[in-house]
């Protein structure tokens, strides 16, 4: 059974709940289940494992999709990569700062 692909109208459509989400704090990730929304501060502070694996992007989950050419909603969690990096990369500026004596609180950036 072949997956019919995605309409512009609706990558645009979804591209915008990601981008929605993301202003809320949260990422969608594709599950098994379909699309699924999740805190970006809770989600990172999963070990690194985890985070790969929920995002799809471990090794063996990632070979497994490449061999078989499913590939279509990968862009999916190809924009939840990207919230998780920036949120990563905030959580590293935040202790830095921390660690040379210039803590701003969170709500305050």
């Amino acid at each position: 059974m072949e997956k019919r692909k995605l309409t512009d109208e609706e990558i645009n459509k979804i591209y915008q709940d990601i981008r929605d989400k993301r202003s809320e704090g949260q990422i969608i990730i594709m599950s098994c289940e379909g699309p699924l929304a999740e805190g970006i501060k809770d989600f990172i502070e999963q070990p690194t494992e985890s985070i790969l694996y929920d995002l799809n992007r471990d090794e063996a989950t990632t070979l497994t999709l490449a061999k078989s050419g499913k590939l279509e909603s990968r862009f999916i969690n190809d924009l939840a990569v990207v919230t998780t990096i920036m949120a990563l990369k905030d959580k590293i500026d935040r202790l830095e700062r921390e660690r040379k004596g210039h803590y701003i609180p969170e709500n305050m950036d």
